[in-house]
């Protein structure tokens, strides 16, 4: 029997989507790098770097959400799309509003070209916002193209048969591996901080490290145990390593050198990376923070869709039947 070889036409179609998330991260590299000039000394500036630069993540996005538009077959995969950006964009506007002044500083404000938004202490620049949605929705929307296209076949074809095989019977469950290693890494990092640090760095609390270990580490530490099966781990690797890869680009080589916004030594652990402009290894860490929380927030709305977890009584009737409809619940 011979094995079977797809056509020319549908090799070039499996291609199709790959392609264009490539040319448009690299259309979108060369725009952001383009905004880079050299002065008579030989000084680099980016006269609205940081505005442009955000085509890194919005070109892709742009790819995906045709692909997502284009597939009707979504009945679980949309609610639990908008339900995790939901989360996800609080998450991170609270982190802008809240905290934005405490852990970061803009000292290039020419690299911006919008107004400026509200945030506690001084505004900051509106393209801080922008960040987090064009973020947040490309990590998601490239795990999802990645789970339900390029790696199918990796992916949990039915979560309710799933969900009944795996003997779970809450979704919610405390680990507390999880939490005593991430208040280990809390505690090291202070001690870190207050004994082996730079001079710059040395002193305070690792605020900025506390946070991305709360938001990457609550997610795991409440729904890890039931959603991990149901990860598509490969999926997860290739979103990862893309992240990587537009992040180098755009923080390492060119927001960190060009002052488009850097952070507080005070509120640093102090471990920084010498060939990326001293950039602290924070910055590194939430490349990885972001990634998986995004998934396994994502995971787990679908995991309770499939589990038919319903609203608490509390919550109003119509509210109640609204979620039914809209989460797709057996009656």
């Amino acid at each position: 029997m011979t094995e079977y070889q797809p056509s020319l036409t549908a090799r070039m179609r499996q291609l199709t989507m790959p392609g264009l998330l490539c040319g448009s991260i690299i259309l979108a590299g060369v725009i952001a790098l383009l905004t880079v000039t050299v002065d008579d000394t030989r000084q680099l500036s980016s006269p609205g770097g940081y505005t442009w630069s955000l085509g890194l993540w919005y070109l892709p996005v742009l790819v995906l959400v045709v692909w997502f538009l284009r597939r009707r077959d979504q009945i679980i995969q949309r609610p639990a799309f908008w339900t995790t950006l939901i989360i996800l964009l609080f998450t991170g506007f609270a982190l802008d509003y809240f905290f934005a002044n405490t852990f970061f500083v803009f000292p290039n404000q020419d690299s911006t070209l919008l107004p400026t938004a509200p945030a506690r202490g001084e505004w900051v620049p509106l393209e801080e916002y922008l960040f987090y949605v064009g973020g947040f929705l490309f990590v998601l929307m490239m795990y999802i193209w990645c789970d339900e296209d390029f790696l199918l076949r990796y992916n949990v074809p039915d979560y309710r048969a799933e969900w009944q095989k795996s003997g779970h019977s809450r979704i919610l469950g405390f680990d507390w591996f999880v939490f005593i290693m991430a208040g280990a890494a809390i505690v090291l990092a202070w001690i870190y901080k207050a004994t082996a640090a730079g001079e710059t760095y040395r002193g305070g609390f690792p605020g900025y490290f506390t946070y991305l270990a709360a938001i990457g580490v609550a997610p795991a530490m409440g729904f890890l145990r039931s959603t991990r099966r149901f990860i598509n781990w490969r999926a997860f690797s290739v979103t990862f390593l893309t992240v990587v890869l537009i992040s180098i680009l755009w923080e390492a080589t060119l927001a960190a050198p060009l002052g488009w916004w850097f952070y507080r030594p005070e509120e640093m652990v102090g471990i920084v990376v010498r060939a990326w402009s001293d950039l602290p290894v924070e910055a590194v860490l939430v490349w990885l923070a972001v990634t998986f929380t995004t998934v396994i927030v994502y995971e787990a709305v679908k995991v309770w869709q499939a589990s038919g977890g319903g609203l608490p009584k509390f919550v109003p009737r119509l509210l109640r039947e609204r979620a039914r409809r809209m989460y797709n619940f057996e009656d």
